[in-house]
């Protein structure tokens, strides 16, 4: 029996959505493709949530190096930590699913670890995007350093680190029982099987992710351990001098005071703004470690707003556009600040001693811009 999720709508009328199976394989496919986001990286990894971006689709892998495609992978995707993802996207209703599909997936990751040629990924990656580099600033949530992360695609796929993804629209428990399995004996590959249901009702499809397989193996032998992410605790142990510590810890206290939360990356760590009035995050500040370059040549923390989206701006609703305006052009005026951005950012760099000898003036600007951002309601349809 089919299942249902309920909609309550504006006029607090309750509408069913009834489960509705793909009609056809080629739009499982293509929804991972256009949305990779569909595969909640959230659910794969709580703490540090895994973001993808596209190679490309029908992806083809040689049994020789050198030879001609014998393969055809149904997406490649990469991760932030340049994590080579391996995914085959099949209908429920296609036998594959219980086991053809695995055997096929081992050949796959077994030839593709050889006989790929980083080089040519690079190369699909960039004929596809608009804008490669963009895209790849998006994916780390940095300014990318492009040459270093196809260094590191290379490194992992030859360390054999990756993650290989079944899609389905419902995954059966022998595939479970097999996802589990491989992940306590495959150390370095983490395989998951991830279950996208479509509910469909009167206001339109509503789609469901469900992220089967995570087991304690996987989080112990995981590619993502293979990562370099920071911690609360490293990023304030790479300070030498106690006063930018402490500068850091004041920031971040008083993001934690408007409930934002904090990504935590290479090098860095962002602060997203909590607003009811917008969909998707928002990013106010970057804190370096010392030592590394955020973006235009500086380091240091930074203070602004985006989400390295090239149209972010534009797409912003009028008033969380002016709170923003205001907050980024607070900086301008400072003598201990220097305008530093990039495609979809907008910020003003200060270095880690000019942080802490402002820290006080900077705080209360910060608490003013979050506390203002928490406040903005929807627009009422």
């Amino acid at each position: 029996m089919s299942e249902k999720i309920f909609h309550l709508n504006e006029h607090g009328k309750l509408e069913p959505m009834a489960e509705e199976s793909f009609d056809l394989e080629d739009r499982l496919q293509e929804l991972v493709a256009g949305y990779p986001e569909v595969l909640s990286g959230e659910q794969m990894n709580p703490d540090n949530p895994r973001r993808f971006i596209l190679i490309g689709r029908e992806q083809g892998i040689a049994d020789i190096i050198g030879g001609s495609n014998r393969w055809s992978l149904d997406h490649l995707l990469i991760d932030q930590d340049a994590i080579p993802t391996l995914v085959e996207a099949k209908r429920q209703s296609n036998s594959q699913i219980r086991r053809e599909i695995v055997g096929q997936m081992m050949d796959y990751a077994a030839h593709a670890t050889q006989t790929w040629n980083v080089g040519d990924i690079r190369e699909a990656f960039e004929s596809r995007s608009a804008d490669p580099g963009a895209e790849l600033s998006k994916l780390l949530q940095e300014e990318a350093d492009v040459e270093k992360f196809w260094q590191d695609v290379e490194t992992n796929l030859r360390a054999a680190r990756l993650r290989l993804l079944f899609v389905a629209d419902g995954i059966p428990d022998e595939l479970t029982r097999v996802v589990e399995f491989l992940n306590e004996q495959l150390p370095g590959i983490e395989v998951l099987a991830v279950e996208i249901k479509q509910f469909k009702g009167g206001t339109g499809s509503t789609l469901v992710p469900r992220v089967i397989g995570r087991t304690a193996a996987t989080q112990r032998n995981g590619p993502a351990n293979a990562g370099t992410s920071i911690n609360r605790q490293s990023f304030f142990e790479s300070f030498t001098d106690e006063n930018v510590r402490k500068a850091a810890e004041q920031v971040l206290e008083v993001a934690r005071k408007h409930r934002a939360s904090f990504n935590w990356g290479p090098s860095r760590v962002s602060i997203r703004a909590r607003c009811p009035a917008w969909s998707t995050y928002l990013s106010v500040a970057w804190l370096s470690k010392p030592g590394r370059n955020a973006w235009a040549g500086q380091e240091g923390f930074f203070f602004g707003a985006g989400n390295f989206s090239a149209d972010f701006f534009e797409n912003l609703p009028q008033k969380i556009g002016a709170v923003l305006d205001q907050w980024v052009n607070e900086f301008s005026k400072d003598d201990f600040a220097s305008y530093a951005s990039v495609a979809g950012i907008k910020s003003h760099a200060i270095s880690h001693q000019a942080a802490a000898e402002n820290i006080d003036l900077i705080c209360v600007r910060l608490d003013r811009v979050l506390r203002e951002l928490s406040e903005l309601q929807p627009e009422e349809s």
